[in-house]
């Protein structure tokens, strides 16, 4: 007598579609696999939850130690950081993003904070700049403010002295978004922040 044949049908929005057949071995085998499939999901998302629970206590730990971030709002979803909120220099907003990335297990960093600085003229920011940056730099350095905006050109000779250099232009009050064209040794370097 040959084996017993097993037909699985899904059923769903009226309609049955013959699925597999198979002997009663396999059909064992395949709601095995489906079950332990679901038990690694289930714990896969349970370890997920963790790990979110775990850096947003990390990262509001980092930021809550300083003031300058009481207006920022963290989110976690899929070990992806959300920020949100305001802060009146850019500096700061620089920072919390690079606090933000320490953590561990942080697939990537959204930000959504806004720079609520006074407004002013061009002019203001713009003197401030060439007096700050320009000092230590042998005028090597070019900045263009225009409405907030701060469009830095020329050469650095290392990746810490444009960072040093970002992180002073970042700092000025009045100063809301960056575009950095410096070159380090020759090589281009920078995104728009």
């Amino acid at each position: 007598m040959p084996a017993a044949r097993v037909v699985y049908v899904v059923t769903g929005g009226g309609k049955e579609n013959a699925v597999w057949t198979s002997n009663h071995k396999n059909a064992v085998l395949l709601v095995v696999l489906t079950l332990m499939t679901l038990v690694q999901t289930r714990l896969l998302f349970v370890r997920d939850r963790a790990v979110d629970q775990r850096i947003l206590a990390e990262v509001a730990g980092e930021l809550g130690k300083e003031e300058r971030f009481q207006n920022v709002r963290i989110e976690i979803e899929d070990m992806t950081v959300r920020l949100r909120g305001a802060v009146s220099l850019l500096e700061d907003k620089r920072q919390a993003i690079q606090k933000a990335q320490t953590s561990r297990d942080v697939r990537m960093v959204i930000s959504h904070i806004t720079v609520k600085t006074e407004r002013m003229p061009d002019a203001l920011p713009r003197d401030r700049l060439r007096e700050r940056v320009t000092q230590d730099q042998n005028d090597t350095i070019r900045l263009q403010v225009k409405k907030g905006g701060v469009t830095i050109r020329g050469t650095v000779r290392d990746d810490a002295h444009r960072e040093s250099v970002l992180s002073t232009v970042a700092g000025t009050l009045g100063v809301v978004w960056i575009e950095d064209r410096l070159q380090v040794d020759g090589n281009k370097r920078g995104p728009t922040i």
